[in-house]
């Protein structure tokens, strides 16, 4: 995914599509792909598909902003009086804020917030950031623009299903086709994960039904031997040998490697006030190159351990410096929360409806911003469900094993990686029976002329190089932050392995508070004044 960046100096005049989507069962990937949709379908793309991608659309007198109906990827918007810009990156904003000498603001809590080490805070825990004059914009809203400025507008959409079963029917026809889609075609390359979890498990259930229909025989299974969650490659190993498919046993296509100094960029662009564990940002999307994925399941299932209370966020009090910062992230955070009640009153945790709009939209969706990535949990077809689910069957985490039950649910009693991820009796008892489907295939559209060369560089050189440019960052820091730093750092090169996640937040908010440090520091030379509070 390439970074953006638009303000009211450079509109765009035309229809604008970035990255990759599914309509219906169609693939359609890149902007000639979306215009040849639109010719030989006579349909117009809209914001609010399944996929990774920013779209864009003459409005009126103005233009509309928008995204995927995840809001993978994602959209940060400035606004000051008659001033707005928006990105994909907080990062480019700070430099387009700092290059045209635009008023901003400190807000020091949100700033504060990233100390937050628990996944609660490994990514945007509201709609505020570090910078008052910028917000994250819901995922399911747009933005539209003309002379007067810009205004956040929420993107209609119903849910289709009033009851489970149609919706889990619906689910299993619409991906069914989108894998048959991608199968069909022999440019493209499709690989599913498999893994000893549930969420996996999903996929490989139904891709094994569609085997024993005769779809899908190209399909690519693949498990980490090194790397992955312990026993996960074991229990894959085990069912490969009991269903007879075949595991790692070729490579898939290249994804488009970035240079060095490409990848840097792109790292930070990435990674700087969205998410905190270093996630190198090597790759771009091959759309002949499509992963199927089994992340974000807990929009189906509680992630978090304890419900939503003032006692679950007290119990994050000691990451702040002050109990005033922690109490304005407090508000911001149960501000959040209301807004996703307003969308979905009634019977899902607050929780759980966070872990929707913030954890699976940054963590699992990062990685479809790296390459081509089907997600069928992250799809409109699995809200469905969420959105028809009773309460005890979300509490019971029913709803990934009743998707299994209605496929192949031989898996079900297979082993997995942790005792605890058998289904119990009362799932058992409770699952959806088996149903039919034709997999029926939908058109590919995609530009097909790319051949990417596969990354020669090693993650640990990577590494080396992204750490020397951070040593130059801090070096003016003060020590004890430094200090910290330089022990992860020196443990990473050493291992040649990424930092743990409360590591890397450490080493996130460092670079959040230089880069802020930076814009303050161009304020300074330019007027004298300074908006910082805190770092």
């Amino acid at each position: 995914m390439d970074f953006f960046l638009f303000d009211q100096s450079n509109i765009p005049q035309d229809f604008l599509f970035q990255g990759y989507c599914f309509i219906d069962t169609d693939y359609i990937a890149g902007e000639s792909g979306a215009l040849g949709y639109m010719a030989e379908t006579g349909k117009k793309i809209l914001s609010g598909h399944d996929g990774c991608y920013f779209w864009g659309n003459p409005l009126g007198d103005g233009y509309q902003f928008g995204s995927d109906f995840q809001g993978n990827s994602r959209i940060y918007l400035y606004q000051r009086e008659e001033r707005w810009a928006i990105s994909n990156s907080f990062g480019k904003l700070l430099d387009h804020i700092r290059k045209n000498e635009w008023p901003f603001s400190i807000c020091s809590h949100q700033l504060d917030s990233w100390r937050i080490r628990s996944p609660f805070g490994q990514q945007p825990s509201s709609f505020k950031t570090a910078i008052n004059e910028i917000s994250l914009v819901p995922s399911w809203c747009e933005v539209s623009v003309n002379g007067d400025g810009a205004k956040i507008t929420h993107r209609k959409y119903q849910g289709q299903f009033e009851s489970y079963a149609s919706a889990v029917s619906h689910y299993v026809g619409i991906w069914s086709g989108r894998i048959s889609t991608l199968s069909s075609d022999e440019d493209i390359c499709v690989s599913v994960d498999v893994s000893g979890g549930v969420d996996s498990r999903v996929n490989l259930a139904l891709i094994l039904k569609m085997r024993e229909k005769g779809i899908g025989g190209n399909i690519r299974f693949s498990s980490l031997k090194y790397g992955g969650v312990k026993g996960d490659f074991e229990v894959a190993l085990r069912l490969a040998e009991k269903y007879r498919f075949p595991l790692n046993d070729r490579k898939s296509k290249s994804d488009y490697s970035l240079s060095t100094d490409e990848a840097l960029q792109c790292t930070d662009d990435f990674l700087i006030g969205s998410y905190t564990s270093l996630r190198p940002f090597r790759t771009k999307p091959n759309p002949l190159s499509v992963k199927i994925g089994g992340g974000a399941g807990e929009i189906f299932r509680p992630f978090f351990a304890d419900s939503f209370s003032d006692e679950f966020l007290d119990k994050l009090r000691g990451s702040f410096s002050s109990d005033k910062f922690f109490a304005n992230w407090k508000a911001d955070v149960v501000d959040a929360m209301e807004t996703l009640r307003v969308r979905d009153p009634g019977k899902t945790d607050p929780l759980i409806l966070h872990y929707r709009e913030f954890r699976s939209r940054f963590h699992t969706g990062g990685a479809a911003n790296m390459v081509t990535a089907a997600m069928p949990f992250q799809s409109r077809a699995a809200y469905e469900i969420a959105w028809t689910a009773t309460g005890s069957q979300i509490k019971d985490g029913q709803i990934g094993y009743d998707l299994i039950g209605a496929t192949f649910p031989q898996l079900l009693v297979d082993d997995y990686d942790h005792p605890g991820k058998k289904p119990t009796q009362r799932n058992l008892d409770n699952i959806f029976p088996e149903i039919d489907f034709d997999a029926r295939p939908g058109r590919v559209y995609v530009d097909k002329n790319h051949d990417p060369a596969p990354n020669s560089e090693s993650l640990s050189d990577f590494l080396k190089k992204y750490y020397e440019v951070f040593g130059e960052k801090i070096r003016d820091w003060p020590m004890v932050e430094k200090l910290s730093a330089n022990d992860i750092i020196r443990s990473s090169l050493e291992t040649g392995r990424l930092p743990r996640p409360p590591e890397g937040a450490s080493l996130h908010r460092l670079k959040l508070a230089v880069k802020i440090e930076e814009l303050c520091a161009s304020r300074r030379s330019n007027s004298g004044e300074l908006e910082l509070s805190d770092l």
